[in-house]
């Protein structure tokens, strides 16, 4: 069998939506017990059309940020904040963004809630304040008005008193990094707030997202290899085993496993600094699944350069922030081990498994060299762009809130499937009807 017909395949941008609809049925079918392999490898495109759909809609809304809803004063300029802390440069930007309004009459409603500042600031009262304020608003007692929040954490325990009043209005939504924070045990009594979330990207490093608005150029030519540098320690069905596997088959890549470091903030720390370093150096990044689909890897890989490789064992999409606005096809690459099992985080695959990895560096390998380096080229550039100006809120935290505001009006729907004795949310992709 020919490499092309047993697993390239280039998505042209024709099909963005065919894509999306596959990664629902991919989904479903697996809660169900028939899981359909995709292709191994999937390239980004590269095409000479520009990365966006079009441009985001800027909604007027009208922000609840007054009084025990007003977090800027916790704000510092010596705070370094992680990739889980959007909202603590996202939410005292509303407050001048251009589309706020001072009309209560308006459809859309935003809480200036910033639970990142409050706890920065070792103040967790704050969002017991916080919670007694809200509670207070005409429109929290008016189930029509659709309220909206920031909320970036992989759960809602630092929320407090909060998160079961927010968990228990019908008519709340939130913007969080992944909706599958929902099958999250932490947080059963919230699962529909992020099941019914809009995603936003993660925070990247600041010297990243400096590096990306500095590039003028493309310096694909002088980058060469493959990269992985993470913790091994998710529960993520044995993706980042299939990564380790796979890159030990590949010439000129660069793998380090933080798993053993955790126990040490030193270590990791300068561990983290290495990988940056070799974010820049890299030509490829692989970008795995964790415990959830989505990554803060993905987003510090374009802020880098470093272009990325989604590796997932199915095709979904729908944690990729805002795809009404971004074609992503023209942004990353696909790999689709087979056979995954979380036995396999922390020891090699056993053989039979062992020549499917060699087959999949083989062919990733392949596919790469195919792709001309103009095309590559076209892809770092975009990649600076969009990590640029679309994700970095340090610069552009306006057309971020932008992107946000037009993602507010895609429909977004449920599924409960039962499995067993359980009812598992399946989450579908976020697209614009």
């Amino acid at each position: 069998m020919q490499v092309d017909e047993f697993a390239l395949a280039v998505v042209a941008s024709a099909v963005g939506v065919t894509l999306l609809c596959f990664a629902f049925a991919g989904l479903a079918a697996a809660a169900q017990g028939a899981f359909v392999q995709p292709p191994v490898v999937r390239l980004l495109e590269g095409k000479k059309t520009s990365w966006m759909v079009r441009r985001p809609v800027r909604r007027p809304f009208y922000l609840h940020g007054s009084s025990g809803l007003d977090f800027r004063a916790n704000l510092s300029d010596d705070v370094v904040f992680g990739q889980y802390q959007m909202d603590a440069l996202i939410v005292p930007a509303l407050y001048t963004h251009p589309a706020r309004v001072y009309d209560r009459a308006a459809t859309l409603h935003i809480v200036a809630l910033a639970p990142s500042l409050a706890m920065h600031a070792g103040a967790p009262n704050r969002i017991d304040v916080a919670a007694k304020a809200l509670q207070r608003l005409p429109e929290w007692s008016d189930r029509r008005v659709e309220l909206w929040c920031i909320v970036p954490a992989e759960d809602m325990r630092a929320f407090g008193s909060l998160r079961i009043l927010l968990g228990r209005r019908r008519n709340t939504r939130v913007f969080s990094l992944d909706q599958e924070f929902a099958l999250l045990r932490a947080n059963r009594q919230v699962a529909r707030l992020y099941a019914n979330s809009v995603p936003i990207p993660y925070l990247a490093r600041r010297p990243l997202l400096e590096h990306a608005c500095s590039a003028s150029n493309p310096n694909v030519r002088n980058r060469s290899g493959l990269m992985f540098h993470g913790d091994t320690g998710r529960y993520d069905n044995g993706v980042r085993g299939a990564v380790r596997d796979v890159l030990s088959w590949t010439p000129n890549s660069s793998y380090v496993s933080t798993y053993g470091l955790r126990h040490s903030a030193e270590a990791l720390r300068k561990q983290h600094d290495a990988s940056l370093v070799q974010m820049r150096r890299s030509r490829f990044c692989m970008v795995p699944s964790g415990d959830v689909p989505s990554s803060g890897r993905l987003f510090e890989a374009m802020a880098a350069g470093c272009l990325p490789i989604l590796v997932r064992p199915d095709a979904q999409t729908f944690d990729l922030p805002f795809p009404g606005l971004i074609d992503w096809t023209q942004l990353v690459s696909w790999l689709h081990p087979r056979q995954l099992s979380l036995q396999q985080r922390h020891s090699p695959a056993p053989p039979p498994v062992m020549s499917l990895r060699k087959e999949e560096a083989r062919l990733l390998q392949r596919a790469l060299e195919r792709v001309p380096v103009e095309q590559l080229e076209r892809g770092q550039m975009r990649c600076y762009r969009v990590a640029c100006t679309v994700f970095n809120p340090y610069r552009h935290a306006s057309t971020l809130i932008d992107y946000m505001l037009d993602a507010t009006a895609a429909p977004v729907q449920t599924r409960i499937v039962p499995i067993g004795n359980e009812r598992i949310i399946v989450l579908p992709p976020t697209t614009r009807g």
